[in-house]
């Protein structure tokens, strides 16, 4: 939700320790639940941040109803 409420023209530029400070978790959290929607198919990390590099940048994939109800099947 961070990510997309974040998101102009289509792309979230927001610092991984910056979602972090803001969803009250860790950073590593953070990251496992970014690998976890790029995996799914939910987001899309347009640039890859980082020391020196400044924040990523990541597109928020809309999820249709019917690829919501799939991902709410058990496995």
């Amino acid at each position: 939700m961070t990510l997309y409420r974040d998101t102009r023209d289509q792309i979230a530029s927001t610092a991984q320790r910056d979602i972090a400070r803001r969803c009250s978790v860790s950073r590593k959290t953070v990251e496992r639940s970014v690998k976890s929607l790029v995996e799914r198919g939910l987001l899309r990390v347009v640039r890859q941040g980082g020391f020196r590099k400044g924040s990523s940048s990541y597109q928020v994939i809309p999820l249709s109803r019917e690829r919501y109800e799939e991902l709410q099947r058990p496995k």
